[in-house]
Parts: C-alpha cells; sequence; structure tokens
C-alpha cells in the first residue's frame, strides 16, 4: 500500500489509542467536561440578556424559563445576580477543567515520548553493527534529538485536534437547540469555507518532508565537525565547516519559516471569512424574529464555534506536517528491526577448552570477499595474535569472533557450540575490548572504568588499574581516579587514554580478552607499557591481539598471519 500522509497519521493515532487508551480516555472526559461546562456558560448569557432588558415573563426566552425552574428547585431565587453569578460559576469549573486537561495532555506527551524514545532506542541497539555502519550519523543523531520530540509535539496537537471536535460538537448543541435553520446554514458556510484550507494540508506535508530532510543535512554537519574538531582546527578549516554548516541551517530555516507561515496563517485566513458567516446569521435571527436573548446567546456560540472550525483545520495542517518526523522515525525503526541481531538462547558462563573458527568466509555488500575460507584454533589460556597488511581482514575476524558480523559460510565454535546459539549479550558480558581507538566517556576515569561493572569493589578496580599500568598517571593528578576526561578522553595522552581502556575492559575479569591494534598509535614508552601490562593479563586469561608491530606480539603463543583475507601461515 502507498504510504501518504493519512495513512501515517492513521497508523500513529492507531497506535497511540491501542497502547494508552486510558490516558486518551482520561484526557478526553476532561475535554468534555470543559465543554460541557462551556456550553452551560453560554446558556447562562439567555437569562442575563432577558433580566437586563426587563421582560416579562411571557417575552423571555425558554433557556430563560428552564433556568428559573432549576433555580426554584434548588431555593434560589431568579434575579439578574443569580444568573451572573451561574455564568461565572460555570466559567470557573470549565477553566479548572481546562488546566487538569493541560496538566493531563503534557503527562501524556511525555508519556509518549518517552514510549517511542525508548522503544526507538532498544531497536537501534538491538540491532547489529552494520545497521549503525550504513546509516548517517547525523540522521540518527536528528532522528533522537529533533525528530521524536516533533513527534511528541503532535500529541498536544492532536489533544487539541480532539478538544477542538468535543467543542464544536457539543457548542453547537445550543445554537441547534434555538434554530436548527441558522445553524445548519452557518455550518454549511463554515464547511464551504474550510474546503480550500484543507488543500493546505498537503503543502503542509511538502514542508515537513523539506523540514525532515534539512534538519538530517544539519545535525549531520554538527555531529560531524563537532567529531572531528581537533580535524578542522588542525588544517584550519573552521571557516568552511562553518559555511557548510551555516548553508545547512539557512535551508532548514526556510523550511520551518514555510512550514509554520502556513499553518499559522490557515487560521487568520478563515477568521474574517467566519465573520461574514456571523454577519448573515445575525440577519437571518432578524428575519425569523429568534428573540433578542436567544440571538445573543446563538451568536455568542457560533462565535466561539465558527473559529474552531478554522483551529481545526489549522490543526489538521499541522498534523501532516509533522507525519515526515514520524515516518523517518518508524522507517528506521522498521530497519533497525529487519536488521535485528540474532540470538541463541544459550546463556554463556565461561570459556572452556577454546575458540575454533571453521572455514569462515565473509563479504561486506558490494565488495569483495574480505575472509575466504578463514580456519584457526584459539586455546583457552593462551594469546593468539593475528598479523598483517591493512585491510587484510584482521578487524573483520574480530568483529566475527565478536558476533556482530553474521556468519555467511562457515562456523565459530565456542567451546564446540555454535556462536549463534549463545545468547549474544551473555557473551559479550564476558568479553573484554580494547579498540584501536579507544573512546572514553565524558565522566571521571573512576566512572569510565565501572562503566564495564557498575558494581566492582574498591580493590577490584585498583587491581585493575595496577595491571593496566595506569595507576602511576593516575596519582599525579589532583583529582585522581575522579579526575573529569573530557569528550572522547579529550583531556589526557592517548597511551593514558589506551591504558584506561584497558583497565576497563579488564575489570569486569574477562573470559576473553580482545585488543584490536591497541599500541598503534603509541609512542615507544607507552607501547612498552602496555606491551607489560599485557604479559601480565595473559598469565590467566585468553587474549586475541591485532597488531602491526612485532614488539606486540612477540609474547604470543600462536601468531596467524592473513594476507588479502586468507591464512597464509600460523605457528
Amino acid at each position: 500500500m502507498k504510504n501518504t500522509p493519512r495513512t501515517a497519521l492513521r497508523h500513529f493515532v492507531g497506535d497511540i489509542c491501542w497502547k494508552f487508551p486510558w490516558l486518551l480516555i482520561c484526557t478526553a472526559s476532561l475535554f468534555l467536561g470543559m465543554s460541557c461546562f462551556d456550553a452551560a456558560a453560554i446558556l447562562t448569557l439567555a437569562p442575563v440578556v432577558d433580566l437586563l432588558m426587563g421582560a416579562d415573563s411571557t417575552a423571555t426566552s425558554a433557556i430563560t424559563k428552564q433556568m428559573e425552574r432549576v433555580l426554584t428547585f434548588l431555593g434560589i431565587p431568579m434575579t439578574l445576580w443569580s444568573a451572573l453569578a451561574a455564568f461565572f460559576v460555570f466559567n470557573v469549573v470549565k477553566n479548572a477543567f481546562a488546566i487538569f486537561a493541560l496538566y493531563t495532555v503534557q503527562r501524556t506527551k511525555f508519556v509518549i515520548l518517552r514510549h517511542y524514545m525508548l522503544g526507538t532506542f532498544d531497536d537501534f541497539f538491538s540491532a547489529r553493527w552494520r545497521f549503525f555502519s550504513e546509516q548517517k550519523q547525523g540522521t540518527l543523531v536528528n532522528t533522537f534529538l529533533h525528530e521524536v520530540n516533533v513527534v511528541g509535539e503532535a500529541v498536544i496537537k492532536m489533544a487539541q485536534f480532539l478538544s477542538t471536535i468535543i467543542q464544536i460538537v457539543l457548542l453547537l448543541a445550543v445554537p441547534f437547540m434555538i434554530s436548527w435553520q441558522l445553524t445548519s446554514l452557518s455550518l454549511l458556510g463554515a464547511g464551504v469555507i474550510a474546503i480550500p484550507f484543507l488543500i493546505a494540508g498537503r503543502i503542509s506535508y511538502r514542508f515537513g518532508k523539506q523540514t525532515t530532510s534539512t534538519s538530517n543535512d544539519m545535525y549531520g554537519i554538527l555531529q560531524e565537525s563537532c567529531a572531528t574538531a581537533k580535524i578542522v582546527q588542525g588544517f584550519g578549516n573552521q571557516a568552511r565547516n562553518r559555511g557548510m554548516f551555516s548553508e545547512a541551517f539557512d535551508c532548514y530555516r526556510r523550511a520551518m519559516v514555510k512550514g509554520e507561515t502556513l499553518n499559522s496563517s490557515i487560521l487568520h485566513l478563515y477568521q474574517p471569512l467566519g465573520l461574514v458567516i456571523l454577519i448573515i446569521a445575525l440577519l437571518a435571527a432578524q428575519r425569523l424574529n429568534v428573540p433578542i436573548s436567544e440571538t445573543a446567546v446563538l451568536i455568542y456560540a457560533l462565535m466561539k464555534t465558527l473559529p474552531s472550525v478554522g483551529t481545526l483545520t489549522s490543526l489538521k495542517a499541522s498534523l501532516e506536517n509533522f507525519t515526515p518526523s514520524y515516518e523517518q522515525m518508524m522507517r528506521l525503526r522498521k530497519v533497525a528491526r529487519e536488521d535485528r541481531q540474532p540470538e541463541g538462547g544459550r546463556p554463556f558462563a565461561t570459556l572452556g577448552s577454546g575458540i575454533e573458527v571453521k572455514n569462515v568466509s565473509f563479504t561486506y555488500p558490494g565488495r569483495d570477499m574480505v575472509l575466504n575460507d578463514i580456519s584457526l584454533s584459539i586455546p583457552a589460556g593462551k594469546m593468539t595474535a593475528v598479523v598483517g597488511e591493512s585491510g587484510c581482514g584482521k578487524s573483520t575476524l574480530l568483529d566475527m569472533l565478536m558476533g556482530f558480523n553474521m556468519i555467511e559460510r562457515g562456523d565459530v565454535l565456542i567451546d564446540g557450540v555454535s556462536l549463534k546459539d549463545y545468547d549474544q549479550s551473555s557473551y559479550r558480558q564476558r568479553i573484554g575490548y580494547v579498540p584501536q581507538d579507544a573512546v572514553l566517556f565524558n565522566m571521571s576515569i573512576r566512572d569510565n572504568i565501572l562503566w564495564a561493572q557498575a558494581n566492582a569493589t574498591d580493590e577490584t578496580l585498583a587491581e585493575a588499574l595496577r595491571l593496566a599500568n595506569a595507576q602511576v598517571f593516575i596519582d599525579e593528578f589532583p583529582d585522581g581516579v575522579d579526575t573529569i576526561v573530557g569528550d572522547r578522553g579529550v583531556r589526557l595522552s592517548g597511551g593514558q587514554i589506551q591504558r584506561i581502556a584497558l583497565a576497563r575492559a579488564i575489570l569486569r575479569r574477562p573470559e576473553l580478552l580482545i585488543l584490536d591494534e591497541a599500541t598503534s598509535a603509541l609512542d615507544s614508552q607507552s607501547e612498552t607499557l602496555i606491551q607489560d601490562a599485557i604479559a601480565e593479563i595473559a598469565r590467566d586469561t585468553t587474549i586475541i591481539v591485532v597488531a602491526h608491530r612485532l614488539s606486540t606480539v612477540k609474547m604470543a603463543d600462536t601468531i596467524v598471519v592473513l594476507d588479502e583475507g586468507a591464512i597464509v601461515e600460523q605457528g
């Protein structure tokens, strides 16, 4: 079925109604109460007008007579002051309902926003690594920071849409009670006027598509510029990136201005035409000899109802403007779910005999074969080194061993059991991993290391720092392990980052420690410290290390040489 704005909007509304029925029922009930008291307040205008004009019992309206019966039943005399008091009380109660409705709408918004944000997060991070490598990071960031929030704002618009419909229905009941002919004429006129404005919804959807697309581009440039700030400054290209960001922002600004102007203009364009209908209704009431008090009620009710029709049209355009944000969020979630990480049901606890790679081949989409019929054994408690030129498949092999890549041919066996039969989370929780470009979080050294295992003791933390040869430089910091490292560890040297990353990896006492070019970018002193740390850890842990330098792998029990995706030598 072709995807249209209405299809996406129906899906969004249906999804919310299905998952949050009680919140919506509560919100609708409050709007219903608010509109009922609003209608009651309008009806009290008839006796107010009759009493101000001093009409006798034969000339008063039916509304006034009915209200007099109600007040008499309550033991309250029918006076101007009692009518005004009723008008005041009904308005106060109506506004009390409005306040509670506003609170409920805001609460509902964030409940639904939380549902979509966490759902999107779960779908993204349950996908295979390939999902992240194939998507633009700016689009992913924009989806979280902007588009999902737009979806949250759509909840407010939807609540306003529902409120307006309830208000129109109940407020129209008042003039229908007075003169169905006049009300029908006014309603027909309002509908005819609204028809051209419905076309604005399609235009608003196109502006929404432009807004989402330009927002993706803008966030993409911003994210890349922040992530590569050192390179941007190192090349002296700040002006170039600023120009790219400025251009992207201007495109986003133009799309936003068009969309917001269109949505806001609908109501303002509708109001003068609505006044024409009111004038016609007033003249028609005079011709039909409608009593003055009832004419006042009718005109007041129409004055509140007709602008609501314009509001309804404006809200419809706003909802269609939001639709592209919802479509992008759901599209990415669908892609992530289709690329979901396969999970076995077998929990992983310990590594017994070792890992066996049997005739494994792997190809990235649109590329030549990266691994070609690889077979090797990685015994438990030993260090296995994988060496080879750049692009020979070393990191791809590690990704295979960590379960990041789907095995196309062959298999990886852990203690004789296929890797795909294990629960991947339990397996990876027993792995320590140090990539070539180690990344630290913008928090303290302590928190960075404890991120791997939050319940680790101070003794375990100190042991991890000692094994990683990190305690020496940490003691030189005034705040010690509570030193904030900055975004991605920017306040530390490369060697210090690698040693903290190594401490983080060994804190959980992993069954398998994987080091991917962990010393390739370090100076000789830092490399020696890392090598010493690896040598001590290797006494009790199974280690797989990828490296270029012979000095890094000379302590390995087994060395595997890769060339163009094939093992050419091992021993």
